[in-house]
């Protein structure tokens, strides 16, 4: 339990994990999830990694300023791509491709439970 609480990358992969079993509960009920649930979940993901970036930092004694999360949120789409790049030099591509993954992944997983369990009916 530890390990959850010092990571802030375990946060985000709850929330895709939380994500993927509200699409699911959706697809099961045979509803179409509503468009204020899906506004509050990429709502969410922003939040998710405003919070991520500022733990972040803070985790890793990189925070540039005191505000540093307030400027994130106030830049943010941009504010995500910088900090990878910033905090990890070059890896930080591959840090960023990883947050689109898990970004993607409620989306793919519950689309692939579609296509295996419920298109057939």
């Amino acid at each position: 339990m530890r390990w959850f609480l010092g990571n802030p990358m375990a946060h985000l992969v709850a929330y895709a994990a939380m994500l993927t079993t509200c699409f699911a509960a959706f697809l099961w009920g045979r509803a179409p999830p509503p468009a204020k649930f899906e506004d509050v979940a990429s709502a969410g993901w922003a939040l998710m990694l405003i919070l991520w970036m500022d733990a972040d930092a803070r985790r890793r004694r990189m925070l540039p300023c005191y505000d540093f999360g307030f400027l994130v949120g106030v830049f943010f789409p941009l504010s995500l791509v910088w900090y990878c790049v910033w905090s990890r030099g070059w890896r930080g591509v591959l840090l960023f491709i990883g947050l689109l993954t898990l970004f993607i992944a409620p989306y793919t997983i519950t689309g692939l439970v579609w296509w295996v369990f419920l298109r057939r009916d």
